[in-house]
């Protein structure tokens, strides 16, 4: 199975895919800095040969293709929803037919709800 990691930080969704079976091949695709520590992260939970990266802006960068999966963990948030939808359509074509993406994100309450039951809890 081909995982493709969109800004893989830490590796930490790619390298616990990985961990599930060694037939699991990851391209992890972020900056080079970030990178060595993704590659450090999947050598010590035993998976670094499992593991390639490709360095470089997700924006820019070719995400390759055939993908069964992609993962986006925790970076739509942080690029704007015009971005987020490009990201989203350029990893779409990097999947192979009938892939998938599973996104790991944070979501507001629009009411603040849960804010607001913190606040009546602590006073």
């Amino acid at each position: 199975m081909r995982v493709l990691d969109v800004a893989a930080g830490s590796g930490v969704w790619g390298v616990a895919l990985a961990e599930r079976s060694p037939r699991v091949r990851v391209t992890a695709v972020d900056w080079p800095q970030v990178l060595d520590v993704t590659l450090s992260v999947a050598r010590r939970f035993g998976v670094g040969d499992q593991v390639e990266t490709r360095a470089g802006d997700v924006f820019e960068i070719d995400l390759g293709g055939d993908h069964q999966v992609a993962v986006l963990g925790h970076i739509l948030h942080s690029v704007g929803e015009s971005r987020s939808r490009a990201l989203l359509a350029k990893v779409h074509q990097a999947l192979a037919p009938g892939g998938a993406i599973a996104i790991a994100e944070f979501l507001v309450d629009e009411a603040r709800a849960a804010e607001n039951r913190l606040t009546d809890l602590c006073g």
